[in-house]
């Protein structure tokens, strides 16, 4: 990826408060075009986690995404399914490592969250020669 194509993460400007810079060529891709409005604010709450150097590392549970977006299981599972292969070329995110359980001394449940890879060359301005 040469300099003009660099993805920045989530920006700060001086007042500290991040944002997003989403590229047209992303809204108007047929990748997001194709996701429901549910998996495209799930695309867009797993890339703040972004922070330019964790891509492949993003942490983000399903269990999370239930209590985020007040939606039940079965709906968190189907946005997650639909940005991993939306049928329009690459996925918009990939998983690279599945969630782990366990539990401690006291019996209680303890894990991780599957870990993320949102699809850089999307966000470079990219979507259009996929």
């Amino acid at each position: 990826m040469g300099a003009a194509e660099k993805v920045q993460p989530a920006q700060r400007p001086s007042n500290g408060k991040r944002f997003l810079m989403v590229p047209h060529d992303l809204l108007n891709s047929p990748r997001w075009l194709a996701a429901s409005p549910g998996a495209r604010c799930l695309f867009l709450d797993i890339w703040t986690r972004f922070n330019g150097r964790n891509n492949g590392a993003i942490p983000y549970s399903q269990q999370e995404t239930v209590s985020k977006f007040g939606c039940g299981q079965h709906r968190a599972i189907k946005w997650f399914t639909e940005l991993q292969s939306n049928g329009h070329g690459r996925p918009l995110i990939r998983c690279t490592s599945k969630a782990k359980f366990a539990y401690d001394e006291n019996g209680n449940r303890i894990g991780n969250a599957r870990l993320w890879e949102i699809d850089l060359g999307l966000l470079a301005n990219k979507a259009h020669g996929e």
